[in-house]
């Protein structure tokens, strides 16, 4: 059987293809959410990125449990997600911190826009070494 066929096949690969996917979806809403926040309600960057975060990540658990797991969703595992993304969360913060003072007279919505480019590329960095490391060896 060829390896295609039986990524196919795979519960696990197509979990991970539907998980890619929904996080797509989830950084288009947080860019979303984002932009409502910063350029139509003229809230300030840092008090936005908590909300942004916790609304994205409520999203993403919400579409994660119905649509990938196929579990529904409850308030603990709510809890767990967002507690589970929290050094992510705290990475951003941090990130955005530091973008804001070397970009000063940036647009806080283009910072926004290169810190999710920064944890998009991160994120598959870490994807690519832990989770498929083994297959590279």
């Amino acid at each position: 059987m060829s390896l295609y066929r039986r990524l196919q096949s795979s519960p696990v690969f197509s979990r991970f293809l539907k998980f890619g996917f929904l996080g797509l979806f989830t950084t288009a809403f947080g860019i979303g959410i984002y932009y409502i926040l910063l350029k139509m309600l003229h809230m300030n960057v840092y008090l936005s990125y908590p909300i942004q975060f916790t609304l994205a990540v409520s999203v993403s658990y919400l579409l994660n449990s119905y649509f990938n797991y196929k579990e529904k969703p409850y308030f603990k595992g709510w809890f767990v997600f967002l507690y589970s993304y929290g050094v992510s969360g705290a990475l951003g913060f941090g990130l955005l911190i530091i973008l804001k003072l070397i970009l000063i007279d940036w647009d806080d919505f283009i910072i926004i826009l290169i810190l999710a480019a920064i944890k998009a590329a991160l994120t598959f960095f870490v994807i690519e070494r832990v989770m498929f490391s083994k297959e590279k060896e």
